[in-house]
């Protein structure tokens, strides 16, 4: 089980407290779709693996980029601009990327452990 949810959770609080309603919004959607993904899987309350937690995080982040697409297209820049704010609250959930020395570097560990 991944501490994301719980990581979430006390940010969600923060955010009441310093009543920044940008991050609530963000957080709040991001949870709800964690307990639907949860309850697709097998019920209310049941735990998700880390991946699965990591999989509902990038779709809600792909789900607000085709948003801005979407009402830039329309010509609603402030409502695309909220988006993309809230694109920038998302990935904080989200491991590191490598950087290119660690991708080598893994990838040279897998070759020389499979061979």
């Amino acid at each position: 089980m991944s501490d994301i949810p719980a990581q979430i959770q006390e940010d969600i609080k923060t955010a009441m407290k310093a009543k920044d309603s940008l991050a609530l919004n963000a957080l709040r959607a991001l949870k709800s779709a964690l307990t639907n993904a949860s309850i697709e899987k097998g019920g209310l309350g049941t735990a998700l693996e880390e991946s699965e937690v990591l999989s509902v995080v990038r779709k809600q982040i792909k789900q607000r980029h085709d948003s801005v697409e979407q009402f830039e297209k329309a010509g609603r820049e402030e409502l695309a601009a909220t988006e993309k704010a809230e694109i920038e609250i998302l990935p904080r959930y989200l491991p590191d990327p490598l950087g290119g020395a660690e991708l080598i570097a893994n990838t040279e560990t897998a070759i020389s452990e499979s061979g």
